[in-house]
């Protein structure tokens, strides 16, 4: 019988050598690719216009992102870069890219205050209505670091002016807790629902109140709050102010009709609550207005 022919040892090495090669090539072409992206999330990070165009026009990725799943767009955006946005835009960046967070380009000039950049998010397509994790909106992360301006571009847009976070916080009822009048005055104008309540039957008037914000609660009852609209533990208005210890609120409530006697699920009034606590000013301004023992 014929003795089975064996592989050509030459040809075994010659296939060996171009697999290496092969790999080689790969690994260069990975390290290149790496590496001009790594240049330029840099130059867009830092404004560096005419860097960014070269390595764009080298064949560097526009969708490049870093570790954390943020691209070259979001850091530009960011920091304010409006010429590199637009450029990153016209090179195929996605204006709706999300990172993992859900934070999207708009909600990043959007926190940053750039109205400029966010205004060219809008015109190239950019998503109002995009929610993070916590279920907040490009709108809500604006009113929250009180950039009216940008909250006008966005509303400008049809942003909608009472979506919710998963909490069911609306952007008033966040303005009401941090005291922002401005923010939410422009919320009002655009005809935000005064009374909406969250997840736990709270008001933008009932955060207002707990946190000792009267110009807010002012500009809230203005605007045909209900005074004595009560959450899901029965608790008032005044019976929160009372519980915060904030007696100019709780005069401004009191001025505008709030129940001084209402008394919440557990039984307690603002009186009780107050003395409790030991606000004596707001005891003082309870017991002239009638308060019950």
């Amino acid at each position: 019988m014929p003795k089975e022919r064996q592989g050509d040892p030459k040809r075994y090495k010659t296939l060996v050598l171009s697999f290496a090669i092969l790999q080689m090539c790969l690994l260069w072409s990975t390290a290149v690719a790496k590496d001009s992206a790594v240049a330029l999330l840099e130059a867009a990070t830092a404004g560096r216009m005419d860097e960014v165009r070269g390595l764009l026009e080298e064949g560097a990725d526009p969708e490049a992102a870093d570790e954390q799943g943020r691209s070259a767009l979001m850091w530009a955006a960011v920091k304010g870069h409006r010429d590199v946005v637009q450029l990153l835009l016209t090179k195929g960046a996605d204006v709706n890219r999300e990172d993992p967070d859900g934070i999207t380009p708009l909600m990043l000039a959007g926190l940053q205050g750039h109205k400029d950049v966010a205004t060219l998010l809008l015109d190239m397509g950019a998503d109002t209505e995009t929610r993070n994790v916590d279920g907040e909106s490009a709108l809500m992360l604006a009113g929250l670091r009180g950039h009216v301006h940008v909250m006008e571009a966005l509303l400008e847009k049809a942003a909608n002016v009472n979506a919710a976070n998963n909490n069911g916080m609306t952007t008033l009822m966040l303005a009401a807790v941090n005291g922002r009048q401005e923010v939410a005055k422009i919320l009002l104008d655009h005809k935000a629902d005064v009374d909406r309540k969250n997840h736990k039957g709270q008001t933008a008037l009932m955060w207002a109140s707990l946190s000792g914000h009267p110009q807010v609660a002012r500009l809230l009852l203005d605007s045909g709050a209900d005074v004595n609209a009560r959450d899901d533990d029965k608790n008032t208005a005044l019976i929160l102010s009372a519980f915060g210890g904030h007696p100019e609120t709780a005069k401004l409530l009191l001025s505008k009709g709030a129940d001084v006697n209402a008394t919440n699920a557990a039984g307690k009034t603002s009186l009780s609550l107050a003395e409790d606590k030991k606000h004596s000013a707001v005891i003082e301004i309870l017991r002239k207005q009638g308060a019950k023992e």
